[in-house]
C-alpha cells in the first residue's frame, strides 16, 4: 500500500471533500457556477454584467486586456460574485489592479433570492484614493 492508500483507507478525508462539495445555488439559474474554476467565474461574471446592462447602455468588447468591456464609452473592469455558501450580502472581489487600463469598475453581487442584485461601481481615481487612505 502507498502512503496515499493508507492516509485515505479510513475514508475521512473523503467525507471530509464530499461534505465540502456543496451548491447553495441548487434550482437558480446559478446552479453548478461553484463549480467553476475562477477563470470561468470571471467570464461568466462578464457575460451576465454585460447581458443585464446591454437593454441601456452601449457595451462593446475591450480595447486591450487592461479592461472587461466599454461600457458607454468608458474601459470598464467587471467583477461579480454570487453570495458566498449562499449568506446574504458576503461577496469576494479577488485581483482589481490599479495598474490595468481600466476607468470604472463594476461589481455585481448576487444573493440567495436572484431579485436581490447588489449592483455598484467606482471610478480608478476613487479606487487610488481610498487605497493611499481607506479610512
Amino acid at each position: 500500500m502507498n502512503n496515499f492508500q493508507v492516509i485515505f483507507s479510513d475514508g475521512v478525508l473523503q467525507r471530509y471533500i464530499q461534505s465540502n462539495l456543496k451548491d447553495p445555488w441548487i434550482n437558480t439559474p446559478f446552479e453548478g457556477y461553484t463549480y467553476l474554476n475562477p477563470k470561468q467565474k470571471g467570464n461568466f461574471g462578464e457575460q451576465f454584467v454585460s447581458k443585464l446592462l446591454e437593454s441601456n447602455h452601449t457595451i462593446e468588447k475591450p480595447s486591450n486586456t487592461g479592461h472587461d468591456r466599454i461600457i458607454d464609452t468608458i474601459k470598464s473592469e467587471i467583477k461579480f460574485s454570487l453570495a458566498c455558501k449562499g449568506i446574504k450580502d458576503k461577496f469576494t472581489i479577488n485581483h482589481v489592479s490599479k495598474n490595468k487600463d481600466w476607468d470604472r469598475l463594476i461589481f455585481c453581487g448576487i444573493n440567495p433570492k436572484e431579485e436581490d442584485i447588489r449592483i455598484g461601481w467606482f471610478s480608478k481615481s476613487m479606487f487610488i484614493e481610498y487605497l493611499q487612505d481607506p479610512t
